[in-house]
C-alpha cells in the first residue's frame, strides 16, 4: 500500500482554490471596465451619451417631443403587446418600461423621478392617462434630439 505523505494532502485544496479565484478575477476584471456615467456628468444637454436611451426609449421619447400634450397611456400598448399575452402582464411591461424611463430622464435633469412625466387624467373619460414630458425636459430633450 503506498504511502500518503500529508504535503501531497496539503496541495489539494491549492488546486480547487486556484481555479475557483481565477474565475472570481476575471470577473471582477469584467465588471470593472464598465463605464459608469454619473449623473453630475449628465446635467448638461450636450453631455447626454449618445446611446444612453435605447431604440424604443428613443421613438417613446420622439413621440413625447411630437405631442407637447401628451397621448394616453395606453397607445404604448402596440410597443409591448405580443401574441397570447395577458393583458395584467402587459400592463406591468408598460409600467416597468414608463418607471425605468422616469429613472432615466431624471438622471439627465434636475428633476426627481416622479417630476419628468406628467400623468393627468382624460377629461373626456377620467379612466384613461394622459402622458406628457415636463416643460423644462421636453425644451431640453428637444436640443439633443
Amino acid at each position: 500500500m503506498p504511502v500518503v505523505k500529508e504535503s501531497t494532502l496539503g496541495i489539494l485544496p491549492w488546486l480547487l482554490l486556484l481555479p475557483g479565484s481565477l474565475l472570481i478575477y476575471s470577473t471582477l476584471l469584467k465588471l470593472s471596465s464598465f463605464k459608469v456615467v454619473h449623473k453630475s456628468h449628465l446635467q448638461n444637454e450636450k453631455s447626454i451619451p449618445l446611446n444612453f436611451f435605447s431604440p424604443l426609449e428613443k421613438e417613446i421619447l420622439l413621440l413625447l417631443l411630437e405631442k407637447e400634450s401628451g397621448f394616453l397611456v395606453s397607445d404604448l400598448n402596440h410597443y409591448f403587446d405580443e401574441e397570447f399575452l395577458s393583458y395584467p402582464a402587459l400592463k406591468k411591461r408598460r409600467e416597468t418600461f414608463i418607471r425605468y424611463l422616469r429613472t432615466k430622464l431624471s438622471d439627465v435633469s434636475d428633476l426627481n423621478q416622479l417630476e419628468v412625466l406628467i400623468e393627468v387624467k382624460s377629461e373626456k373619460d377620467r379612466r384613461l392617462k394622459i402622458i406628457s414630458l415636463h416643460p423644462e425636459l421636453r425644451e431640453k430633450l428637444l436640443r439633443h434630439f
